[in-house]
């Protein structure tokens, strides 16, 4: 898949997060411009803003493991940049089957938390050309979190 299919994408799962969480109003990083501290700002009837980091992988799917990147050429990104709230993680079945997706919402203060408890089976470099440095977990690891479940393929332990 190009950048460009990535970004398209990456776009529409962070339109997609929205019909799974309740808003009054949101904003987008892409109307920002160059900005990574969140993908998706929420505002509720009260006035309470709440951010969202979002990521889709479709290796995931077939692995049975979702890949949490932490550094990419040398430098924090990922888990270690974001400012996000909560950390939403689409599994889906192919690129661009749309509908065919597990959604993965947890805050990011639990997801570095399991991190700090070695939840994760292993850390490597993966990637474009290997620059990024990931931890891969069983999906298994995030049952309790799974807000949606539009594929009927459960996962090993």
């Amino acid at each position: 898949m190009s950048f460009t299919q990535k970004l398209t994408q990456g776009h529409y799962f962070e339109l997609e997060l929205l019909k799974h969480i309740k808003y009054s109003n949101y904003e987008t990083a892409q109307k920002k411009g160059n900005f990574k501290d969140w993908d998706i700002e929420t505002t509720d009837e009260g006035g309470k803003t709440t951010t969202y980091e979002v990521k889709s992988e479709g290796k995931a799917y077939h692995t049975g493991n979702i890949c949490i990147e932490y550094e990419y050429n040398g430098l924090s990104s990922g888990i270690d940049a974001t400012k996000a709230d909560y950390w939403g993680h689409f599994i889906i079945k192919a690129p661009y089957e749309k509908n065919n997706y597990k959604l993965i919402l947890i805050s990011v203060s639990k997801l570095k938390e399991y991190i700090e408890q070695k939840k994760y089976k292993y850390n490597c470099n993966g990637g474009d050309c290997n620059r990024s440095k990931l931890y891969i977990f069983p999906i298994s690891v995030f049952k309790d979190y799974i807000i949606a479940d539009n594929i009927s393929k459960t996962f090993p332990n």
